[in-house]
């Protein structure tokens, strides 16, 4: 087995799955709903509408960014103690691939699903620049940030998955690490 077929294995197997699609259309409607609510709660408390575009695109990057923070450890807390639970990784050991591309391969795949949440929402970003107030440099800036944010906490998960051997385990201590990540800074 090479990379690319581990790879297309993986995806094969994450973005077919009716949990893929009820996920990705669950987490727009939230997405979309919640920009809504804050449009239609401006609307109704007398808004500005020369500041309104930055306060709508500070309150749905920090959403998205909890949704990220939230939704991307889970796609790989388990990538590798999961395949031991199930008895296949001694399948993909003696497939010859490298360390380097089994775990490039599980990180990449997970950080996938988190890249097409990030994807799937940027249709309801684009509606920022109709009320102003936020430059095409301050949404690619954004949109970096979340790309290494993603992998960042990706590579999180597919560590604690690497080195024990509960899933459950490395689950918990990798939404502990990437909280820390989070809370540290503010104390």
């Amino acid at each position: 087995m090479t990379f690319i077929a581990l790879l297309t294995k993986e995806l094969r197997l994450r973005l077919r799955s009716d949990r893929t699609m009820w996920g990705l259309v669950s987490y727009v409607v939230l997405i979309g709903l919640l920009g809504w609510f804050i449009y239609y709660s401006a609307t109704r408390n007398n808004f500005s509408p020369d500041n309104f575009g930055p306060s709508l695109y500070a309150w749905l990057i920090g959403i998205q960014f909890f949704l990220i923070f939230c939704l991307t450890p889970s796609y790989t807390a388990t990538a590798i103690n999961g395949e031991k639970q199930r008895q296949t990784f001694d399948l993909l050991v003696c497939s010859q691939l490298s360390a380097l591309s089994l775990s490039a391969g599980k990180l990449i795949a997970g950080v996938i699903n988190a890249l097409l949440l990030i994807a799937a929402v940027l249709p309801i970003f684009s509606l920022v620049f109709l009320f102003g107030g936020v430059s095409p440099v301050q949404f690619l800036e954004t949109l970096l940030v979340y790309i290494v944010s993603a992998l960042f906490l990706g590579s999180i998960g597919l560590f604690f998955s690497a080195l024990l051997k509960s899933p459950i385990l490395s689950t918990t201590l990798t939404y502990l690490l990437c909280f820390l990540w989070i809370a540290l800074p503010y104390f």
